[in-house]
């Protein structure tokens, strides 16, 4: 097994990836979408309450409506005027966030069960900053209704945050149980098993090649499901850096996937970063070196030289020459060389300036 300077490298290409932060299924699924009532499934990639309710006539408006959709206006003019003055502590935040207040209190004096307008005034409760509260109207959702695959998912953000790994577990099991379709739902679950790896190999709930399959197999899912959304695509072909076995073709394919859509320059480089990261495990060192030689920004010079040492300290040792006899193999019988075992750590830059997947509590709450 090839040494890499893991660490080393996470901080050389951690910083440097320009992607997008997020995608449609995250925005919708744990920022604010509200289930459909009745005989349909309460999918979470369904309209949210407050696009329904505007899409709706306004002759077609019940009374209720007309109030919950005035209260989802308000939001919306105070989350603006919010990200124009972020200080929720000054008077004119107090005054704005006392005026919605007020607006809820009403609302739910007349309307105590709707579980709609629950679901909003939950989001809003957590966006203020009150996650505490937010659980507790989850939780009365979740009694009223314990059908409704979003009250998971917000349930499990809590406990996640929280440390209660097992119940958050849970939770987004039922979620991708009951909209399996949801991307976002088998992503959080691939970032709940990551984060919480440890102990639930020491719980011994799981053991190691469960929670690796499991993982991959999480990111591989959204990735599938939302093909359009790259920051599944890099989690999921960065994922692979994180287990104990894995086939290292299938990387390969996502990054040369990323490679064709990427258009900025170091996007570009970063990728080919990774792909040579991957070459090298393959044995196909002739094709990293290749790779690694077009790579010329100054931020990727540090990773470029460790993996271009190994390359070349293998070629010079018997490593090297079983490399070479492994490819030759491969070559005369039309087999791919076998993939080597990963190791721990990644050449590898994140979304948003992050190296995923290794994610952190504030991520995971996204």
């Amino acid at each position: 097994m090839r040494v890499f300077l893991h660490s080393f490298l996470i901080a050389l290409l951690a910083p440097l990836l320009l992607v997008p932060a997020g995608c449609a299924s995250d925005s919708k699924a744990s920022g604010g979408p509200v289930e459909a009532r009745g005989a349909e499934a309460k999918r979470a990639d369904e309209a949210d309450v407050s696009d329904k309710i505007k899409s709706a006539k306004a002759s077609s408006h019940t009374f209720s409506q007309r109030r919950l959709l005035e209260i989802i206006e308000e939001q919306e003019k105070f989350f603006k005027w919010l990200g124009e003055n972020p200080d929720k502590t000054s008077p004119e935040a107090h005054t704005r966030i006392r005026k919605l207040g007020g607006l809820w209190n009403s609302y739910f004096a007349d309307n105590p069960d709707d579980v709609d307008a629950l679901i909003l005034y939950g989001k809003f409760r957590r966006a203020m900053g009150n996650p505490s509260e937010a659980y507790k109207i989850f939780k009365k959702i979740d009694s009223m209704d314990g059908d409704i695959p979003v009250v998971k998912q917000q349930l499990a953000t809590f406990e996640g945050e929280s440390g209660s790994y097992k119940d958050a577990y849970s939770h987004l099991k039922l979620a991708v149980e009951l909209d399996p379709k949801q991307a976002v739902y088998h992503s959080q679950m691939g970032q709940l098993l990551f984060l919480f790896r440890d102990k639930f190999i020491a719980s011994g709930m799981f053991d190691r090649d469960t929670v690796d399959k499991m993982y991959l197999e999480s990111m591989r899912n959204a990735y599938k499901l939302a093909p359009e959304c790259e920051e599944y695509k890099w989690r999921y072909a960065q994922s692979f850096y994180d287990v104990s076995k894995a086939d290292w073709n299938e990387p390969l394919k996502v990054w040369d996937e990323l490679l064709a859509d990427a258009t900025l320059d170091l996007e570009r480089q970063t990728i080919n970063a990774n792909r040579a990261r991957v070459l090298i495990e393959l044995y196909r060192d002739a094709e990293a070196e290749e790779i690694l030689n077009g790579i010329n920004h100054p931020s990727l010079a540090g990773a470029k030289r460790a993996m271009l040492d190994i390359i070349r300290r293998d070629a010079a040792s018997a490593r090297g020459s079983e490399s070479k006899i492994l490819k030759q193999i491969g070559s005369e019988s039309g087999e791919k060389a076998p993939a080597r075992a990963p190791v721990a750590g990644a050449v590898s830059a994140g979304p948003v300036g992050q190296s995923v997947p290794h994610v952190s509590k504030k991520e995971y709450s996204h």
